[in-house]
């Protein structure tokens, strides 16, 4: 994605001209879909991969993380720290 005339399927490189923004916009969002996609399929195969006490490691330090961001949000809004939609 860090060249846009890459993905208008023009020699040219730089910015997009206004004609050619919606067609950017398209193909750039099919193109964020396809690389979601692939990163998920690739995290379900490496975790296949794992064994059952490290996958199981994995699942207790990510469930970790996700409680301490939780809390860190919630002093950031106590605290009267502006929020993003």
């Amino acid at each position: 994605l860090s060249r846009p005339a890459e993905l208008l399927g023009t020699n040219g490189y730089g910015l997009p001209q206004p004609s050619e923004w919606e067609h950017l916009e398209s193909e750039s969002s099919q193109r964020q879909k396809q690389l979601l996609a692939l990163s998920g399929d690739l995290d379900k195969e490496v975790r296949a991969l794992l064994e059952p006490d490290r996958a199981a490691e994995m699942a207790a330090n990510e469930a970790n993380v996700k409680q301490i961001g939780e809390h860190l949000r919630k002093l950031h809004k106590a605290s009267g720290g502006i929020e993003l939609p």
